[in-house]
């Protein structure tokens, strides 16, 4: 059973608890739905029938791994778009990421193993209003690090123990690993949600006062991604009038900083890229 919401469809069972839960989910995908219910202070269960719906209504479509490609000694670029139809993108190969905003901009994010092959594709996609590119790493991960990675991509959930099975290694060193690539900000798991199902927003805050920023707003950023001086911080909030709020501040600290609506994303992580 479905309804309009502002012009979206939520789907009418919705209640807050689904929300909290994506929210934990957003912050990392990875945590184990028994924590998640520990920490809303429920019961289980309750986490549990409504994860399983969302992934039966497709509301969470899967889960996928983020990867600072960088890291692994890749090529990468940001590029923004007006206009470009997510089919396009999807033709595209060397795409791993791409936001398509409420203003009508996508920005996707590219990797190659050259700089000419990064540009190459951002040339076959159509002609941005903006790029930024972001060098390799001078110091690329070590081969252990690599292979968790690899691992995740096929099952971003797979528990630790699981994990550990697949590397020959304990689950202790497995997560002192994964604490260490999320810290850096190398990985990140991530729902892919259908933000048209959902009774909340996403949404993107670009600035060059990032620390001033999270001191003063509430709401704790998803994962953020640096380009030069400049953070973008991604956030998921109930309501437009949570966005104007943190809009509002965001403006007062930083005249020149943008906020944007995010209305799809997606996230692949090609095998080659982790090869």
């Amino acid at each position: 059973m479905k309804t309009i919401y502002r012009g979206l469809y939520i789907t009418k069972y919705m209640d807050s608890l689904y929300y909290d839960i994506l929210r934990y989910l957003m912050e990392d995908g990875r945590t184990p739905k028994r924590r998640i219910a520990s920490m809303l202070n429920v019961d289980p269960s309750s986490v549990e029938v409504r994860f399983k719906k969302m992934m039966e209504e497709e509301i969470i479509k899967r889960f996928a791994l983020y990867v600072d490609y960088s890291a692994l000694g890749l090529e990468r670029a940001f590029a923004s778009f007006k206009g470009l139809p997510e089919e396009r993108i999807k033709e595209l190969n060397g795409v791993v990421a791409y936001f398509t905003c409420a203003e009508g901009n996508t920005v996707m994010e590219v990797v190659a193993r050259r700089r000419d092959e990064l540009m190459e594709t951002i040339k076959v996609a159509g002609q941005p209003w903006k790029v930024w590119i972001q060098p390799p790493s001078p110091s690329p991960l070590p081969s252990i690090d690599k292979y968790l990675l690899k691992v995740l991509a096929e099952d971003p959930r797979a528990k630790e123990f699981k994990v550990a099975e697949a590397l020959k290694v304990s689950a202790r060193t497995v997560r002192r690993h994964l604490r260490h690539l999320k810290t850096k900000g190398v990985m990140r798991v991530i729902p892919i949600v259908d933000l048209r199902k959902v009774q909340g927003i996403m949404f993107s805050v670009h600035t060059k006062a990032a620390d001033e920023v999270k001191k003063v707003v509430r709401a704790r950023p998803l994962w953020e991604t640096s380009k030069g001086e400049t953070v973008t911080m991604n956030y998921f909030v109930k309501d437009v009038a949570e966005v104007r709020k943190v809009s509002e501040q965001v403006v007062k600290l930083d005249p020149d900083a943008t906020v944007t609506i995010k209305t799809s994303y997606d996230v692949k992580t090609p095998s080659w890229a982790l090869a």
